[in-house]
């Protein structure tokens, strides 16, 4: 059986992608490599 990793809470603001998830997202290899090819 196979379970779930994720959670549901109310929206807070302090983890909306401006406080929070640009930190976190902005360093996965994923993300710079797509900033690398989709810059302007």
């Amino acid at each position: 059986m196979r379970r779930n990793d994720y959670e549901c809470n109310d929206y807070m603001e302090e983890w909306n992608f401006e406080n929070w998830g640009v930190k976190y997202w902005s360093r996965t290899s994923e993300f710079l490599k797509y900033a690398e090819e989709h810059n302007r």
